[in-house]
């Protein structure tokens, strides 16, 4: 199982969640220098395979490479 979520990799910056995106801009524009950290929060109690959490966290540095193309 932890093959799937190596390859289920973000390729656009559209494969977001467009609310969750808008809100972090809000927070962004109103609290620009407000240093946070956030937290992972698993809603439906699912169970994660051991290494998951690397996976996760090496996905979201690979999110800083994100950027739009005219495609």
């Amino acid at each position: 199982m932890l093959e799937y979520y190596k390859r289920a990799r973000l390729f656009s910056i559209f494969d977001n969640d467009f609310y969750k995106l808008t809100m972090q801009c809000a927070v962004t524009k109103i609290f620009p220098r407000q240093v946070v950290k956030y937290e992972f929060i698993n809603r439906g109690k699912h169970i994660y395979p051991e290494g998951f959490a690397d996976e996760l966290s090496k996905a979201i540095k690979e999110m800083s490479k994100l950027k739009l193309s005219p495609e």
